[in-house]
Formats: structure tokens, C-alpha cells, sequence
């Protein structure tokens, strides 16, 4: 690839200009930022979504009429036939509850499975929501520090299986594909988690909402699909939003075979009146799920291309910066050990000496300190300024 190329979006790809449309990636003067910064923190694209999308939207806009909408059975043969083909799971169409998103769905799963005062386990360092879904509603949040060696995470099961039994835990919030870190866990990784929630009473709810940002040589497992134990005791949340830059158009999915389980959940989701899509949603669900696989699979091409040049530049320019291996997500896990910067030290000096708006480690919780989370679901070239910044920061 020429320099001109890279700096190029994919054929399929449309980068737009984020800031003609209001957005919180780029709202500067809402979080009192600079607005000279590469804003590289939120987890969106500055992608248009997939054309066969637009057109689908663009259609049902012009029908002009906007009233209460069933998802239909369109909709579910859509989100069947995703999950079948792209993830190897076949879950059934009676197991789904639609919700307005996963962060929705994740704290009606803490409020429905636990009591208050209850345990719900980590792997830290995790998405900040999960913390937030724990302590907003009552419960302790039990951290289980992944191990770091080398530049790489993994888990370690005794330890696990002892902070199970020690803190009493109810349930088990697991993100897979895991972010900030990268991680897409492996199906023996999973087993493993997995054995020790059964032996231990303990629900599972994983969140997979990045599963189809699947680096290549790497392949996605969902937990629910290793054995008919280990579905029937987990909650699994997945959603169009993050695939197809719909966050705005909120949607996600739940599946739940444990039909007391699934009833419970469904009457916490109707008690806060949060049952549905909206008739945009749907349509914008059902038309990704069944003619945008081919720019999908481009904008995730685009995005691995994105995380070389970083690799490569940073290797050349800031070494120093680690880069634990990506095998899962658009957001690049940037461990800044080398440096005496930590916390909101770090997050100053990045703002002011790279020009760089980046994710800050410390809102994942323990082990992030020294880390920044990057989106790489942006331009080459935006990319490449970041670059430009990181080396000009630490220069000398």
C-alpha cells in the first residue's frame, strides 16, 4: 500500500466530517476540552454507515410516518441469520429481548440476577460502565485483576475460582471480545470461566457487543455456545450499534434460554418501560444484518490496516509505547508504563504535548493507570496526526 492509499478510506468506506452533525466525540466545549484535540476516545466511527443501511433508512423516512413499530419477523430472521453465519451460534428467536442497549441491558441484568449488597465479578481492566452498573445499583464490585506479562493478558482460573468462593459472587459481567484490552478470550479461556460459575451457582452476562471486530488468525466464541450448561446459565448481550456505527439509533439484543431467567429479566426491562427499538432502529437493524456483511468485512480491513500503521509508526518513532497484541475491537490498548505519567497526569500530558484526546486508563479500574484507550475506527490520516503528536510529546 502507497502512502496516498493508506491515507485513503476502503472503497466501500465514507469518512464524513463528525463535527456537521451534533456528536459527543466532538463536542469540545460540552467536556471543556481544546478544540485543537484529536478526539480519539469514544467508541464510535467516523465512518458513514453501510449504504445498503442508508438506503434502507432512507426509504422508511420517506414513507413519513413515524408510529408505534413491531420489530417483526424480518427483524428477527435478520439478527438469526447474523449470529448463525458470522458468530457460529445458533440461538433461538424465543430466547431474544430487544432493549434500547447494552449498557441497558447490563444493569437490568444486575438489578434482576443480584440482590443489593450482592458480589458481581470482573476481569479489570474492563469497559467503565460495568463498574457503573454495579455501584449505581447497590451491589460490590469484585475485581479480578487479569494478569499482564510481556505485553499480554491472560487469566488466571485458581485465582478466579478462590475470589468466587471467598466473596460469594452472584454473577459475572464478561466482555468478550474484552475492551479496552483486546482480548477476544479463547474457547479453553472461556471453558475455564465458565466451569467455575457452574460449580459455583454463578450467572454469567457477557457482553459482545465488538464480536464482529475479529482480527484475522483469531475467532470469536460466545459462552453460550460451548455447552447446554453453560447457555443455560448465561445472558447474552448483542447489538448492531458498534458494527455498523449505529449507537445513535439505540438497539441491542438479548439472548436468555433459562426461561424463568428470561421472564424475570423481561419484567425488569417492562417495569423501567424499556421493551423496544424504535421503527428507525429496526430498520436499520434488518437492513445491516442482511446486506451490509461486505462493508462490514471492509471497514474491519481498514481498521487491522489502521492498527499496523500505529504498530509501525510507534515502533519506529516512540518504542517505548507497548502496544499489547489486538486481536479483537477498534480501540488500541496504549500502555505508557515507561513514562512517570499515571492517571489524570497522563491524561494532561497527552491533551497538552500530543494535541490527543484518548480514553483514560484509570476509568477501567485497577491495572489501567499507565494506559490510554485509542479509536481507531477513524481516517488514516487521522491516525497518522496522532502519530505525529505521540512523537513530537516524547521527543528526546
Amino acid at each position: 500500500m502507497t502512502e496516498r492509499e493508506g491515507r485513503q478510506a476502503a472503497p466501500a468506506l465514507q469518512v464524513v466530517d463528525r463535527k456537521q452533525a451534533p456528536c459527543f466525540k466532538y463536542d469540545f466545549a460540552h467536556y471543556q476540552k481544546a478544540p485543537d484535540l484529536i478526539p480519539m476516545w469514544l467508541a464510535d466511527m467516523d465512518f458513514a454507515t453501510a449504504p445498503a443501511v442508508l438506503a434502507a433508512l432512507q426509504q422508511r423516512v420517506a414513507h413519513g410516518a413515524f408510529g408505534y413499530a413491531p420489530r417483526g419477523e424480518a427483524y428477527d430472521g435478520a439478527v438469526l441469520a447474523w449470529l448463525r453465519e458470522h458468530q457460529h451460534w445458533s440461538p433461538e428467536a424465543e430466547w431474544m429481548i430487544v432493549t434500547p442497549g447494552v449498557n441497558a441491558a447490563l444493569r437490568c441484568c444486575v438489578r434482576t440476577l443480584t440482590a443489593p449488597g450482592e458480589s458481581v465479578l470482573l476481569l479489570a481492566p474492563v469497559y467503565g460502565p460495568f463498574y457503573d452498573a454495579i455501584r449505581q445499583n447497590g451491589r460490590r464490585v469484585v475485581e479480578l485483576p487479569l494478569r499482564y506479562a510481556a505485553g499480554r493478558y491472560s487469566l488466571d482460573a485458581e485465582q478466579m475460582e478462590a475470589l468466587v468462593a471467598r466473596e460469594k459472587v452472584k454473577l459475572f459481567l464478561l466482555c468478550n471480545p474484552h475492551n479496552p484490552i483486546g482480548r477476544v478470550w479463547l474457547a479453553d479461556e472461556l471453558a475455564a470461566m465458565g466451569e467455575i460459575c457452574l460449580r459455583h451457582g454463578v450467572t454469567i452476562v457477557s457482553d459482545e457487543i465488538h464480536s464482529d471486530f475479529i482480527f484475522p488468525g483469531h475467532h470469536h466464541t460466545s459462552i453460550a455456545s460451548l455447552s447446554e450448561d453453560l447457555c443455560e446459565a448465561s445472558v447474552v448481550c448483542t447489538a448492531p450499534t458498534k458494527t455498523f456505527n449505529l449507537a445513535g439509533l439505540p438497539l441491542a439484543n438479548i439472548f436468555v434460554r433459562n426461561a424463568g431467567r428470561r421472564a424475570r429479566i423481561r419484567q425488569e426491562l417492562l417495569a423501567a418501560g424499556m421493551t423496544s427499538g424504535n421503527a428507525l432502529s429496526y430498520t436499520a437493524c434488518t437492513a445491516a444484518y442482511l446486506h451490509g456483511a461486505a462493508w462490514q468485512a471492509e471497514c474491519l480491513a481498514y481498521i487491522v490496516e489502521n492498527r499496523r500503521y500505529l504498530e509501525a509508526r510507534l515502533r519506529e518513532c516512540v518504542p517505548d509505547i507497548v502496544l499489547p497484541p489486538q486481536e479483537g475491537t477498534y480501540l488500541a490498548w496504549l500502555d505508557f508504563s515507561a513514562f512517570p505519567y499515571r492517571g489524570q497526569a497522563l491524561d494532561a500530558f497527552l491533551e497538552e504535548r500530543a494535541g490527543l484526546w484518548l480514553s483514560p486508563g484509570w476509568e477501567y479500574g485497577t491495572g489501567g493507570e499507565a494506559f490510554q484507550r485509542m479509536n481507531l475506527a477513524c481516517s488514516r490520516e487521522t491516525v497518522a496526526r496522532a502519530c505525529d503528536g505521540l512523537q513530537r510529546a516524547f521527543a528526546g
